[in-house]
């Protein structure tokens, strides 16, 4: 009777144990896939973080390159000729950085394929722009700020592939954040173009009122997805700017009137947009490093769950045997 009973206790027990069993093994299995899918979440924000600081160089050789072109030798490439060092140097940094990346199957990588051999030809297009005399200042913006656009694109397809939402939000808000700095850097662009003929011609007003609607709807965006600690870094140094320029912002000189924008000093709006380009790029660099923290936290939490799923395997296994 006592082994019966022994018997019959040991059978009621093994059902339970069988069923822990499966579910620690299919626990097991989700862990491990989204501990992989954190670490590549990882890896693609470091390579973000690197990328903005390859983009914030270009967009300084694109704005120095416009005014080089525009002053048709009457200004110093000397400028031009120190931001294409600090854009190749940057450059090899975000090369070092992707070689090390795994490749994997993702939006994020399809995105980034298609824009690596473009880089490539980077230095093909500067000599374009040297030798060409009929070179302008529009065509000059437009080629950069073509490979521009599809450098930011990478940063939509971060964390594609997570239901996190915190890290959602970060990427949403590093990107629009990105997108801010790049209308500002284009309005820096085109004041150093009109800076070097003296005063902006019409084709540069109708740039500056669309540059004006890029920043305010990037700003939105910023504002929607972003925590209040980085959107109150955005508002102090958009505040700081003005505060530190003296002047009124480019919204409100271009609904004043033509004598308003007549009056608008190129070299002036230059120095202003220049100042708010390095303020972003303070706030940038805050914002990516939430992002960094973030994904990094996801990969942490991912580590955990795959190790707690994994002792419960191993104890629930020991008392199956032990029960056998």
């Amino acid at each position: 009777d006592v082994l019966e009973h022994a018997l019959a206790d040991r059978d009621r027990l093994i059902a339970p144990l069988i069923a822990l069993t499966i579910l620690a093994s299919v626990g097991i299995g989700t862990s491990l896939a989204r501990k992989v899918q954190a670490e590549h979440l990882a890896d693609e924000a470091a390579v973000a973080v690197s990328l903005s600081q390859l983009i914030h160089e270009l967009q300084g050789e694109r704005d120095v390159s416009a005014g080089w072109v525009a002053g048709n030798g009457a200004v110093e490439k000397s400028g031009v000729v120190a931001q294409r060092v600090a854009v190749d140097k940057a450059l090899a940094s975000f090369r070092r950085g992707v070689q090390g990346l795994e490749v994997h199957e993702s939006r994020f990588h399809d995105r980034l394929a298609l824009v690596l051999p473009e880089l490539s030809r980077l230095n093909e297009g500067r000599r374009e722009i040297d030798d060409n005399q009929d070179a302008t200042a529009s065509a000059t913006l437009e080629r950069y700020s073509g490979i521009i656009e599809r450098l930011l694109a990478v940063n939509h397809e971060i964390a594609g592939e997570t239901d996190n939402q915190t890290l959602i939000g970060h990427v949403a808000a590093f990107a629009s954040l990105a997108q801010l700095k790049e209308a500002t850097s284009l309005e820096r662009g085109v004041s150093n173009a009109a800076a070097a003929t003296g005063r902006f011609g019409p084709g540069e007003l109708q740039a500056l009122e669309r540059i004006v609607g890029a920043q305010q709807a990037s700003r939105k965006q910023f504002n929607a997805a972003a925590s209040p600690e980085q959107r109150a870094s955005l508002d102090r140094a958009l505040q700081a700017t003005l505060v530190r320029q003296g002047t009124l912002p480019l919204d409100t000189v271009l609904i004043s009137g033509p004598q308003a924008q007549i009056d608008l000093d190129p070299s002036q709006r230059y120095r202003d947009a220049s100042a708010r380009v390095g303020l972003l790029r303070q706030v940038e660099e805050q914002v990516a490093a939430d992002l960094s923290v973030g994904s990094q936290d996801a990969q942490a939490v991912a580590n955990r769950q795959a190790l707690l799923y994994t002792l419960i395997l191993t104890m629930v296994l020991w008392l199956t045997v032990g029960l056998s």
